[in-house]
């Protein structure tokens, strides 16, 4: 990603030295789109798509990912559910819901590929371990 940020087209990135195993799963990624308005305040740092993640999946042999909600959006997890829709069937997520979610909620972000909710106790993590 050191590669996108700096403005390298990605002929000019290097093959990894190593391969990962077959199976290897991506734990933890973030996608923003600058299009989508942050929270007040959060941090937004930049424009990171899917199909930029797509390419780092192809190069380093990835079939799997977790996509994780980032502050930026606090609980409005929309740009990681296109992004899991856009990454395809190896793709799940990690979303962020408040206290009084509904059940119905719930049930439409698995049936979407989320698997877990993100408590976060950094400053303007949108949960916290009080919750």
């Amino acid at each position: 990603m050191r590669a996108m940020r700096s403005g390298l087209g990605t002929a000019q990135l290097r093959r990894p030295r190593l391969v990962a195993p077959s199976g290897a799963c991506d734990t933890h990624m973030h996608v923003y789109d600058p299009r989508v308005p942050a929270l007040p305040g959060a941090p937004m740092p930049g424009d990171f798509p899917a199909a930029a993640y797509r390419e780092v999946q192809r190069r380093l042999g990835l079939k799997r990912v977790v996509v994780v909600q980032p502050n930026a959006y606090g609980d409005d997890n929309a740009v990681t559910l296109g992004a899991m829709r856009a990454l395809g069937k190896g793709a799940r997520g990690i979303a962020v819901v408040r206290t009084k979610v509904k059940d119905e909620e719930l049930a439409r972000l698995t049936a979407a590929g989320v698997r877990g909710i993100r408590f976060m106790t950094l400053l303007g993590g949108a949960l916290g371990f009080d919750v």
